[in-house]
């Protein structure tokens, strides 16, 4: 179910990145918050933000876990999911999370 998914998930079960990147005005740089881990076995996902090469994310082969979600809802959607972009925010990363989220429910 749900919640062995979210345990699929948690930092040590898949690997996550979290590289240096520039501000989209380019003036800045910053470590974001969260992390991110990119799993596909047929595509790459470019990340123009980073500082440093390689400047895409690492491509980790889908877990058959997860094959099985990205087969569901591309039935669902009736298109093809080919890949899936996890991320982790630590614990009290974010004070409010304020109206963008779906924690508060759609907009």
């Amino acid at each position: 179910g749900l919640h062995a998914v979210q345990q699929a998930l948690l930092p040590g079960a898949i690997s996550y990145e979290q590289p240096r990147r520039k501000t989209h005005d380019g003036k800045s740089e910053y470590t974001a918050l969260h992390k991110d881990a990119w799993f596909s076995d047929t595509h790459g996902f470019a990340d123009s933000q980073r500082l440093s090469p390689p400047f895409a994310f690492r491509q980790q082969r889908v877990p058959s876990w997860m094959q099985s979600l990205l087969n569901d809802a591309s039935h669902a959607a009736k298109a093809v999911f080919n890949g899936a972009m996890c991320r982790w925010d630590p614990p009290g990363a974010f004070k409010d999370d304020g109206p963008h989220s779906f924690s508060r429910g759609s907009p």
